[in-house]
């Protein structure tokens, strides 16, 4: 396993246990994300685990589906569904070496799947925001997507991936200052 599969698969589940505690009446609200409910928050993960497989096993690109459309009924279960066919993908020998489209250009799904932590650290943290739960997102983990995003950030800012980044708080942890980067505003709602 590559340390950028390693951090992936860290990130995949830090998500999993935010969607896993979503109170089900809470799919509806809103999100952190612009236009988007907590369940259209999974949705667009799954959207991009889906874009992921198809750099793999050079399936079909997906068809366009709105997030909501992949969230479906029950976020829960397509969050699962998506989760454990990315990863049992990931799992195949020589999938981490095959070279598929990048955000920027062709790379290894090594690389992409490293470059996906931040996203799924991200969205860990909006839908535990809009459902009010803490994300526990991994210090380590946000640190080191940290200072990628501060070496590449500018790049992803131009071409409208990411809001302009926040000044953290005087004394933020690692994930508060992986928070403010993303253009986020850390914000404590845990009520669990």
């Amino acid at each position: 396993m590559s340390d950028n599969l390693r951090r992936f698969t860290t990130s995949a589940y830090v998500f999993d246990a935010v969607v896993r505690r979503t109170p089900p009446a809470a799919w509806a609200n809103g999100s952190p994300c612009d236009e988007w409910s907590a369940a259209e928050v999974v949705g667009h993960v799954i959207s991009g685990l889906n874009n992921l497989v198809t750099y793999i096993d050079d399936s079909p690109a997906p068809a366009t589906h709105t997030p909501a459309d992949l969230a479906g009924d029950d976020p829960l279960a397509a969050w699962l569904a998506a989760r454990a066919h990315t990863l049992a993908t990931l799992d195949q020998p020589g999938s981490l070496a095959r070279i598929g489209r990048g955000p920027f250009a062709q790379t290894s799904v090594d690389d992409i799947v490293g470059y996906s932590v931040a996203e799924l650290l991200a969205h860990a943290w909006d839908l535990a925001q809009a459902v009010g739960i803490e994300p526990h997102l991994p210090l380590d983990l946000c640190a080191r997507a940290t200072r990628e995003l501060q070496r590449g950030g500018d790049v992803l800012r131009r071409d409208g991936l990411l809001g302009p980044a926040l000044v953290p708080p005087p004394g933020a942890n690692a994930a508060d200052q992986f928070v403010s980067i993303m253009g986020r505003s850390p914000a404590p709602t845990s009520t669990d």
